[in-house]
């Protein structure tokens, strides 16, 4: 999909532009859309794994029940990238610059 290659991008504006249109992509669809998500959570690149974090935030506002089935096998392994150091000093960065 053409949007991750964006979630790589060095500009926090594109990547938080392409989170939240994955987000709401995920949302419509989450059968597909869902599962590669989580496969990019263990990406090399933590500007893509922000990206996937940040688009499963923007799910959470607008999810329906069938969403909620969906993420709850998966909500864990979303989770635990709070423990991912890359992503604590790219978000304080990014918090930083705000």
């Amino acid at each position: 999909m053409p949007l991750f290659q964006y979630s790589e991008d060095a500009e926090d504006s594109t990547r938080n532009v392409a989170a939240a249109c994955l987000g709401k992509l995920t949302t419509t669809h989450p059968s597909r859309y869902l599962p590669q998500l989580h496969s990019r959570i263990h990406d090399e690149n933590p500007a893509a794994r922000a990206t996937v974090v940040s688009a499963i935030r923007h799910t959470l506002a607008e999810s329906a029940p069938s969403y909620d089935e969906f993420l709850a096998s998966l909500i864990m392994d979303f989770l635990d990238l709070i423990h991912d150091q890359d992503l604590v000093r790219l978000f304080s960065l990014i918090t930083q610059k705000s």
